[in-house]
C-alpha cells in the first residue's frame, strides 16, 4: 500500500506507514469536506426549480419571484378572477361606461333644449298679425310691410311709395288707435284671418280686412289683403 503522504510503500495490511506513521488511507484533512453545490430547500411554491430560484435570490441580494396566479403565501388561494389587477380593469370599464352615459345624457338634454328653444320661438300666423296690429298702432310701417309677402309686396308698391300713402290716409283719419284680429286659421303653409283698424275719427267705428297668410322661407307672411267695410 502506497502512502499519501510520503509516497512509500507499505505492506497491504498496514494500518500505519512504516516511514511517517501516518494512518494509511486518509488524505490529511483535519476539517470535514463541503459539499460544493448548495442544498435543495423545500418551497412553498410547490417544486424544487422554484426553490432553487428562490435560494439564487436569496444569494443575490434581489427579492425571490412572485408566486403564480391563483397562489396565496398566507395559506389561503386567491380565485384569478378576483385580484386586484382585474378587479381595477372592471372599476375602469364601468367608469368609461358611466361617462359615456352622462354625455349621451348631457346630449339628450342639450337637444331638448334647442328643440324646445325653436319651437317656442318659431313663426305663427298669430305672431305675424301682432306684430302688425302694434305697427299700425305704433305708426311704424316699415314694420307693416316687412310683414308683407313678397309678390304681395309686388302688388303695393315699393316700401317708400307705400309708407307715405298709408301714413296720410292714417293721418288723415286721426291715425291707427286700436287694431285687433280674428277667425285666424291655418292649415300647412296656408291661412286667413279678419284684422280690424280703428281711427282716431271714427269715433269708435272700424275698418275690417280679409287677409289671407303664407308661409314664406319658414316665416308667416300677409299675401293679400281686401276691405269688407
Amino acid at each position: 500500500m502506497i502512502c499519501n503522504h510520503c509516497r512509500a510503500n507499505n505492506a497491504d495490511d498496514a494500518n500505519f506507514c512504516q516511514q511517517c506513521g501516518k494512518r494509511l488511507g486518509t488524505t490529511g484533512l483535519d476539517e470535514p469536506t463541503f459539499l460544493s453545490s448548495p442544498p435543495v430547500y423545500v418551497s412553498a411554491y410547490g417544486s424544487t426549480s422554484s426553490a432553487r430560484n428562490a435560494y439564487r435570490s436569496i444569494e443575490s441580494g434581489t427579492p425571490p419571484p412572485p408566486p403564480p396566479p391563483g397562489v396565496h403565501t398566507g395559506g389561503s388561494a386567491i380565485p384569478y378572477e378576483q385580484q386586484p389587477p382585474l378587479q381595477a380593469r372592471r372599476q375602469k370599464s364601468r367608469r368609461k361606461r358611466w361617462i359615456v352615459l352622462s354625455c349621451l345624457g348631457l346630449i339628450v338634454l342639450l337637444a331638448a333644449a334647442v328643440g324646445s328653444y325653436a319651437y317656442s320661438n318659431r313663426s305663427t300666423p298669430g305672431k305675424t298679425l301682432a306684430t302688425v296690429c302694434n305697427a299700425f298702432k305704433a305708426g311704424d310701417f316699415p314694420t307693416v310691410y316687412n310683414q308683407y309677402s313678397s309678390s304681395y309686396q309686388r302688388q303695393v308698391g315699393g316700401e317708400a311709395g307705400w309708407e307715405a300713402a298709408t301714413k296720410q290716409d292714417a293721418s288723415s283719419q286721426g291715425g291707427v288707435v286700436n287694431c285687433t284680429y280674428s277667425n285666424v286659421n291655418g292649415n300647412g303653409s296656408t291661412g286667413s284671418d279678419v284684422m280690424s283698424l280703428t281711427f282716431g275719427y271714427g269715433y269708435g267705428v272700424a275698418e275690417t280686412f280679409q287677409q289671407t297668410l303664407i308661409v314664406e322661407n319658414g316665416v308667416w307672411k300677409i299675401n293679400s289683403s281686401t276691405r269688407l267695410t
